[in-house]
């Protein structure tokens, strides 16, 4: 990543609508409109505070909702907790692997009725990232023409490892979080 333009280029999500349904461009589209999400355009604050700082950790929140669409992970917990353990196990997570699988039981503890889901999710999403290429230095913006499905097999996505990720339930203590900031959670929406 050589400048702003590369960390955090601009995305017209608009124009997205038009590419082919196949397109990996077209995919993101219908997901962020399913999940009630926007494309992170940086702000001007944002951009002086982490551009020459640490250009990674805003490069990683620019894709996020393109992690959770490449590797199959909803935006519910689970799928939430997957997509955050694949940065862990390409190693560009906030925190090691070891604590990671530790705080795995926080999640659970707050959220027994997906306990399963949560730990399914991390443990293969771990492995998912040491497999893939790294989705840090991914130049995704100019790939969105390209037909989703030979994005993932490129970057070492595997549908068998998709097929085993365990979807997100409806989160009562989620959407009680959403409500206390007068927000309805969406439902997450299934991932391509």
């Amino acid at each position: 990543l050589r400048g702003w333009e590369d960390i955090a280029p601009p995305v017209d999500v608009e124009s997205l609508a038009s590419l082919p349904d196949e397109s990996m461009g077209r995919a993101y589209y219908r997901h962020l409109k399913a999940n009630g999400l926007d494309h992170l355009d940086p702000s001007e604050e944002c951009r002086a505070r982490f551009e020459h700082n640490n250009p990674y950790a805003i490069r990683y929140v620019v894709t996020h909702d393109l992690h959770h669409l490449l590797t199959g992970f909803d935006t519910g917990m689970p799928g939430e907790v997957g997509a955050a353990a694949f940065q862990v196990g390409q190693g560009t997570g906030f925190i090691s692997e070891a604590n990671y699988r530790y705080i795995r039981y926080a999640y659970m503890a707050l959220m027994p009725g997906q306990a399963r889901a949560i730990s399914n999710n991390l443990n293969l999403a771990l492995e998912m990232g040491k497999k893939a290429d790294n989705f840090l230095f991914q130049p995704f913006e100019s790939m969105m023409h390209e037909p989703l499905a030979e994005v993932r097999a490129r970057l070492g996505i595997e549908d068998a490892d998709r097929a085993k990720i365990i979807p997100s339930k409806p989160s009562a203590l989620i959407a009680g979080a959403y409500k206390l900031m007068g927000r309805e959670l969406p439902m997450p929406q299934p991932v391509e």
